[in-house]
């Protein structure tokens, strides 16, 4: 699934399973009330199946370029939350 805003006219879309939806703002809403506890068990299980930080030399412990962390997910998270709709959620991006 992929949502952006259309370059034209600014409208939120929703690419999913190759079809393209225009998403209204309580669409939008709703998808982010869905997604949210997804995303949440999804950093829940990579913490537990990820090696205990003591036993990583401290090298391993940073960040590779481009990848994504907590953190990341954490701040994409607040933003939806805070976002009216999906083109406020797009411009903080």
């Amino acid at each position: 699934m992929v949502v952006c805003v259309c370059a034209q006219c600014k409208a939120p879309l929703m690419s999913f399973d190759g079809e393209v939806f225009e998403l209204d703002r309580e669409e939008f809403q709703n998808l982010r009330r869905k997604l949210a506890p997804v995303v949440e068990a999804l950093l829940m299980k990579a913490e537990a199946e990820s090696p205990a930080p003591e036993s990583q030399p401290l090298v391993m412990q940073e960040t590779p370029l481009g990848a994504i962390t907590k953190s990341d997910v954490t701040d994409i998270l607040i933003d939806l939350e805070t976002c009216k709709d999906v083109s406020e959620f797009i411009e903080r991006l």
